[in-house]
């Protein structure tokens, strides 16, 4: 399932409080789920991509992210125990994206 990303919000893992919006490029993100049984137990893999205009200095730390859906759904990614790793492409904009693994309980 793929799902179109209206906004990404992010927190420092160590101060989840302090919560920022990233600048993102309209309709440039995307995130994709999948269940899948390695052999003990089940894994969620969450995909996403997305395109800001310019750099954030916190997205480069462990993260907390919120993701604003299109059709009105939201989703967390990312714990204090487990937290999102950003990735970083300089094209024509910045494109950052990640692969978060979780168990499925």
């Amino acid at each position: 399932m793929i799902r179109i990303v209206k906004d990404v919000f992010c927190a420092r893992a160590e101060s989840p409080d302090r919560i920022r919006r990233f600048d993102m490029v309209p309709a440039s993100g995307t995130v994709s789920i999948v269940d899948e049984h390695d052999g003990t137990g089940w894994l969620r893999t969450v995909s996403l991509e997305f395109r800001i205009y310019r750099w954030q200095p916190d997205a480069m730390s462990d993260l907390l992210l919120w993701l604003h859906f299109e059709d009105g759904g939201t989703m967390r990614i990312g714990t204090t125990g487990l937290p999102v790793r950003l990735k970083f492409e300089h094209e024509s904009y910045i494109k950052a994206s990640c692969k978060w693994k979780v168990p499925v309980r």
